[in-house]
């Protein structure tokens, strides 16, 4: 039940991406934004992953294979969490009343969603290395 909760919360999730970047773009509402055309493609390419890391998914946990499961339903949350985490970067540059804007603001966005992404493909390898035992001391 709760794979099927986070699957529907990440569509959820991938959709308002979507949303959001076409509105950037102004493909969809008129909006004013004060992100650049950098920060809205991203968006959108990145929603689209977790469209597709979650369609792989749940093949996978269909197929009962769980390594190949386990592996995109990390990528899933990796992108979806991956412009949550950069409030740890910006929220103190916020404190100090200049907040960034623009395209420096967007750089820092962007890097940080493929920091969680690289981090995501780690602990994904890690997850799949062997166990290498110590061997017993005699």
């Amino acid at each position: 039940m709760t794979g099927r909760v986070f699957a529907l919360a990440g569509l959820e999730l991938a959709l308002s991406g979507l949303g959001l970047a076409l509105s950037g773009l102004g493909l969809l509402f008129k909006v004013e934004c004060i992100s650049t055309e950098l920060l809205h493609v991203a968006r959108g390419v990145f929603s689209l992953a977790l469209i597709v890391a979650l369609a792989l998914g749940v093949m996978a946990a269909r197929a009962r294979d769980l390594a190949r499961h386990r592996a995109w339903m990390i990528r899933a949350y990796v992108i979806g969490m991956g412009s949550g985490t950069v409030a740890l970067v910006m929220f103190p540059i916020y404190l100090t009343g200049a907040p960034v804007s623009g395209l420096a603001s967007d750089i820092v966005v962007v890097g940080w969603w493929l920091v969680n992404i690289a981090l995501g493909e780690w602990i994904i390898r890690w997850l799949a290395a062997p166990v290498r035992r110590q061997p017993a001391i005699a």
